[in-house]
């Protein structure tokens, strides 16, 4: 059935319709018990283009360069520079182990088979369909993509803490006081070696 069938006043009688020629029955009103949203108006298709699309160009366009400026703007010296970027290491780590288990999603939207085989405990699966479902599929795909961006962002902010002062002239802004202090050390990437 074409996506704009679903907002058509008969869209639905005729989806039951081309349903029974398959042998297949929907409940009237199914989805009442739903609060109502701004997804609610759009079809599958539109929510999935709108979560690929603010993916698209949250990767593209997110001001990543200020935002990692601001953060530096914000510390006062290299020690408080450089716990902030061990917080958000560590955080980068979460995010990443995150985005592992909702990309187990397997939500059956638009030409997916509707009975995948289940990644996920089955329990955990449907709350991630019911959310699916709640959202007519941007959920899923809108958080990774955000999570995707914070990512994106933490990896520039690694990036830039290996010259601050380089960065600093790179985007044409002022650098810090704290970058004057001796010895400014950077800080090395992670080792991921956590002991406990």
């Amino acid at each position: 059935m074409p996506a704009c069938l679903a907002k058509n006043k008969d869209g639905g009688n005729k989806l039951n319709q081309q349903l029974k020629q398959h042998s297949i029955t929907l409940a009237q009103g199914r989805r009442k018990s739903a609060p109502n949203s701004s997804f609610t108006a759009l079809c599958e298709t539109e929510s999935l283009t709108l979560a690929t699309d603010f993916h698209k160009l949250s990767d593209q366009h997110f001001p990543f360069n200020s935002t990692c400026y601001e953060i530096m703007r914000m510390c006062h010296d290299q020690n408080e520079f450089f716990n902030k970027l061990t917080m958000y290491r560590c955080a980068s780590e979460a995010l990443k182990e995150v985005l592992n288990v909702i990309s187990r999603d397997k939500t059956p939207l638009m030409d997916m088979p509707l009975d995948p085989p289940l990644i996920m405990h089955p329990e955990s699966q449907k709350e991630f369909t019911n959310f699916s479902l709640l959202t007519h599929g941007f959920g899923v795909p809108g958080h990774a993509a955000s999570w995707s961006t914070a990512l994106k962002l933490i990896d520039t902010l690694n990036r830039v803490s290996m010259n601050p002062k380089a960065f600093c002239s790179q985007i044409q802004r002022p650098e810090f006081h704290w970058m004057e202090q001796k010895p400014f050390l950077p800080m090395q990437p992670p080792t991921n070696n956590f002991n406990f």
